[in-house]
């Protein structure tokens, strides 16, 4: 499950209500859920974990996970973060795995 495509999910009610909204989506399903594919920003590249830090990620992906959790969804899906002008692959990666270190030591 995702933002994009249909069936899409309200990234607003993902973020501001994860159980209740997980809850509906759990029980209008004839089917379980997979997993979540969680985006932080509004597109591939807004807010992508290999840009700079952006501590609102954390609060997403907290909220992200309390959905899945109640939508019986086993995973939450991140990309690992697009590369940004001017960046190499090794420093496109190395800023994401900085950016995810958190949201790891989080749970």
């Amino acid at each position: 499950m995702g933002y994009f495509f249909e069936p899409a999910l309200g990234k607003a009610r993902v973020l501001n209500e994860p159980e209740t909204y997980g809850a509906e989506i759990a029980t209008g399903l004839p089917l379980p859920v997979a997993n979540l594919f969680h985006l932080f920003g509004d597109d591939l590249q807004d807010r992508n974990l290999a840009g700079p830090s952006n501590p609102q990620n954390l609060t997403d992906l907290i909220a992200a996970g309390a959905f899945a959790k109640s939508a019986s969804a086993p995973s939450v899906f991140i990309l690992p973060g697009m590369f940004n002008s001017g960046q190499s692959r090794s420093h496109a990666l190395s800023t994401s795995v900085e950016t995810l270190t958190p949201v790891v030591e989080a749970g």
